[in-house]
């Protein structure tokens, strides 16, 4: 009897593994199943445009087309004797307004001193007057004094605070100065070959004009296009699964960041067509990765989303 209810403990036993084994095989095909892309993109370099970030002329810009040039080298100086002559104008005219402050508190002083004195007068008329010492007109011609020392002071602080203003203003306006004149020497932001020169030596420059295009050798740029019902919960800065298609059914797995997203909408490329079987009009998004010598321009990556397990 025992022999006979071991073997059926052990059957069920063996059923209950079968099961479970059965329904994780089933949990892991339906994972992976699920896992589909949400967009699809094209691999291009990163193309880095520096700007100018001051004004004037450059008068040194040792860039050339094919040239490697590292991060943090200067690659122009632009001249400051304008920023540097509207600064010292700007000085002056701060120099200008310190005086009058200057002027105003002795001014200011000198009028409180002046109140005081009258009002001390007021209170010896006063007494006077209640001992039939002093006229109406006496008492009448104290307050009438009183009155236009306030007045004065009034007016007097009025213009201290369009001063005051002025100050303020000229010293924001210096800075900003400083700033453009700190500017004008121009260091490269990334590691990167030159591509394209915008400018030369001896041409004058505003702010933001464009001086030169670097492609970055440290990444690559995709851009892909969501769908609506996905581009909701995409954010600046996310991190995402990539897939880049090196030859059919072989790929290279790898995370890249959001570094750009179009709220408008766009036609899908040509290039994308064969992968996402709709007309719809999608949301084109930026992706950076970091650069390997096996990705080349134009392969097609898809997109997935990271989920935590």
């Amino acid at each position: 009897m025992q022999k006979i209810q071991h073997l059926k403990f052990n059957i069920l036993l063996r059923s209950y593994i079968y099961i479970n084994l059965l329904l994780f095989l089933c949990f892991i095909s339906c994972e992976q199943s699920l896992e589909k892309p949400i967009a699809y993109g094209i691999l291009s370099p990163t193309i880095i445009t520096v700007t100018s970030q001051s004004y004037g002329k450059i008068y040194f810009f040792p860039v050339y087309v094919n040239e490697f040039i590292e991060t943090g080298r200067i690659v122009a100086l632009i001249d400051t004797s304008d920023l540097t002559k509207e600064k010292m104008k700007k000085l002056a005219q701060l120099e200008k307004f310190t005086t009058k402050m200057s002027n105003f508190f002795s001014n200011y002083a000198l009028l409180q001193e002046q109140l005081e004195n009258a009002y001390k007068d007021k209170k010896r008329i006063e007494f006077l007057f209640a001992d039939n010492a002093a006229t109406q007109r006496e008492i009448d011609d104290i307050n009438t004094r009183i009155e236009l020392i306030k007045n004065q002071i009034k007016v007097l602080e009025n213009s201290n605070s369009t001063i005051f203003n002025e100050i303020r203003y000229l010293e924001h306006e210096i800075k900003a100065l400083e700033d453009l004149i700190a500017k004008c020497i121009l260091k490269n932001p990334e590691n990167g070959i030159v591509i394209k020169k915008f400018i030369q030596t001896d041409d004058t420059v505003q702010i933001d004009s464009p001086l030169y295009q670097l492609e970055d050798v440290n990444s690559m740029t995709i851009k892909a296009f969501v769908r609506n019902e996905h581009i909701k919960f995409i954010n600046k800065y996310q991190k995402l699964k990539i897939k880049i298609k090196l030859k059919e059914n072989n790929y290279l797995t790898t995370n890249g960041n959001v570094i750009n997203i179009n709220d408008k909408t766009q036609k899908l490329p040509d290039e994308l067509k064969n992968y996402i079987k709709n007309s719809d009009e999608f949301y084109p998004i930026e992706i950076k990765i970091e650069k390997s010598d096996k990705y080349l321009p134009n392969m097609i990556a898809e997109i997935y989303f990271i989920y935590k397990k």
